[in-house]
């Protein structure tokens, strides 16, 4: 009789894991991926990735992995624990025996054992719809060529900056790259020790621009996808003198970037010279606590743009549990509280949208001052997934 097992990972199958994982989704071509380079912050034989990892085996070999990996967020403040899910694999032997719907069951039993406050991936939305996953977040793009760049700064400009490109031994710009990120008012906290790891994933290369020898700025560059997808400067001029720099840097007559709404002075800026401009959702996003979720992003919305004056019940249906409450706005203070009287009933799915996607049917069933609120903007860097 077949010996089935189903949790965690043992990191004894470290080496076998990769290679399950590899040969899952990576096939021979020209420019190959692994899953040790493409995420080192995680799959290093010292970080355990195999414990992240919940599995079905049968006597001993993998059948199906779910990987989850547990971050600590940082919202105006407010902390929150973020259960990232990636590398969601089944054997190509036995596809379509279930194992896919029994791992991600067993993460999301762990993500409430940990209480954990929401969880994203990404992958196929009806695939994960079942285990209340949806697009969500709200990420500014712009697409920035050749010409774009004539006519903003001239024919004959001579960008000003310097990049550099920042190796895992260069301490000091690491520190400086470190100083700036933590200065966002919404961000992962990535650890000292792991930081660098964190820039380096999905292939991407973290460099800082100097003005002389001072570090003003920096920007993380995905080859893969010809996108600047961080990006941070010590002042608004360095910003924008950047973008000439990042053109050099690149060899590219166009690039992409990418931006959170909190950054809305680039954004602005970058809305009057680029060439194309698009919005579009972050991942995919659970929310397992809402209250605590949603207080926290409704004060980082309210930290940069001003909220009408509101008050309206709500009730979810959430895949963890019921929740309800009373949100108030007044002269752009938020606040929250448990009374409730007649309240909007959402399903977890309804919620997600209204409070967290780019459009929700949900808002026409509002006053108008309070169907303003929403979205709220949750974003999450390229380099924060897993």
């Amino acid at each position: 009789m077949a010996e089935i097992y189903k949790g965690p990972g043992n990191q004894k199958d470290y080496q076998y894991s990769l290679d399950f994982l590899n040969d899952v989704f990576f096939s021979e071509e020209e420019n190959p991926r692994d899953f040790l380079s493409l995420l080192p912050k995680l799959y290093q034989e010292e970080y355990n990735h195999c414990e992240n990892n919940l599995i079905v085996s049968v006597d001993g070999k993998w059948k199906g992995a779910v990987g989850l990996y547990f971050d600590d967020v940082d919202v105006v403040g407010n902390k929150l624990v973020c259960g990232g899910i990636g590398n969601v694999a089944v054997g190509k032997d036995c596809r379509g025996a279930g194992y896919m719907q029994e791992c991600m069951q067993l993460a999301m039993d762990r993500l409430i054992e940990r209480d954990a406050d929401f969880s994203v991936l990404g992958g196929q939305r009806q695939r994960y719809g079942y285990f209340s996953f949806a697009p969500a977040g709200y990420e500014h793009h712009f697409s920035f060529n050749a010409q774009n760049l004539k006519h903003v700064f001239g024919a004959d400009y001579k960008p000003e900056l310097t990049a550099v490109k920042v190796e895992e031994n260069d301490a000091e710009s690491i520190e400086f790259i470190k100083k700036l990120y933590n200065s966002n008012p919404d961000k992962f906290i990535r650890p000292d020790d792991k930081f660098y790891e964190y820039l380096l994933s999905w292939r991407q290369v973290p460099y800082i621009f100097k003005d002389g020898d001072e570090a003003v700025a920096y920007c993380v560059f995905n080859g893969d996808m010809g996108a600047v997808v961080e990006i941070k400067a010590i002042s608004f001029d360095y910003f924008k003198k950047l973008i000439p720099s990042a053109f050099v840097l690149t060899g590219r007559k166009d690039l992409n970037f990418e931006f959170p709404l909190y950054e809305k002075e680039y954004i602005e800026y970058m809305s009057q010279v680029a060439e194309g401009h698009s919005i579009d959702h972050s991942s995919s996003l659970t929310v397992l606590n809402w209250k605590r979720f949603i207080k926290a992003y409704f004060e980082l919305k309210a930290s940069y743009t001003k909220l009408l004056d509101g008050k309206m019940s709500f009730l979810i249906h959430g895949y963890k549990k019921d929740e309800s409450f009373t949100i108030s706005v007044n002269n752009g203070e938020v606040t929250f509280s448990d009374e409730v009287e007649n309240p909007l009933e959402l399903t977890h799915h309804e919620a997600v949208a209204l409070f967290f996607s780019l459009f929700s049917i949900k808002t026409y069933e509002m006053p108008s001052n309070v169907a303003s609120w929403f979205p709220l903007h949750w974003y999450i860097h390229p380099a924060d997934k897993v």
